[in-house]
Order: structure tokens, then C-alpha cells, then sequence
């Protein structure tokens, strides 16, 4: 876990473009994501106090499905094939937040 979360430093560069501008100048390089900070002391808790019981991953599981796999069948595999997905997410989520504001209306 340790090397996962190494490896996602490292890369974590590639979602830059997907931030929103700061004008902070002070973390303009930082990504400042509690999910990102708390995620590091993960392999620390669980060496003291175990693992987590009655948790499974099939939730996560199958939005991972819904979100990605069937995205990228819809793509041309192509080298930009990550911009494509977000594209298809997002036409998504903005047909749902319609649908919910006509049935509100």
C-alpha cells in the first residue's frame, strides 16, 4: 500500500489540469485533497489496530464498473481516451441533473 500511495505522488501530476485555478500563490503546486492526505495514514492504522471488519469493496466495485468500464467501451481507445471518458460522465450527470430539475418543475 505504501508503494501505491508513492506511486499516486508521484503521478498526481497528471490530474492537474483538471484543478481549479488558486490564486493562492503560495499552493499553486500542491494538491490539497483531504481524501489524498488522510489515504497516507492508512498502512499506519492498520498496523496498529487491524483491519476494518464487515467491509467489502463490491460497492466501489460496481460504480467502478458503471463509471469506467462502460465509458470506455464507448470510446475509440485512443491516446486520449481519459478525456473521452470524463466527456461521457459528465453528458451523463448533466442529462440526470435535467431529468431531476423537469421532474421538479
Amino acid at each position: 500500500m505504501e508503494l501505491a500511495l508513492y506511486q499516486i505522488n508521484q503521478l498526481k501530476w497528471v490530474f492537474s489540469r483538471y484543478r481549479t485555478n488558486q490564486k493562492d500563490e503560495r499552493n499553486a503546486g500542491h494538491f490539497n485533497f483531504p481524501k489524498f492526505h488522510s489515504i497516507a495514514h492508512y498502512p499506519e492504522f492498520i498496523r496498529l489496530f487491524g483491519t476494518t471488519d464487515g467491509v467489502d469493496t463490491s460497492h466501489s466495485e460496481v460504480r467502478h464498473k458503471h463509471l469506467v468500464k462502460e465509458n470506455f467501451a464507448r470510446t475509440n481507445k485512443r491516446d486520449d481516451f481519459e478525456e473521452q471518458i470524463i466527456h461521457h460522465i459528465t453528458r451523463q450527470i448533466n442529462a440526470k441533473a435535467m431529468d431531476e430539475i423537469l421532474l421538479w418543475q
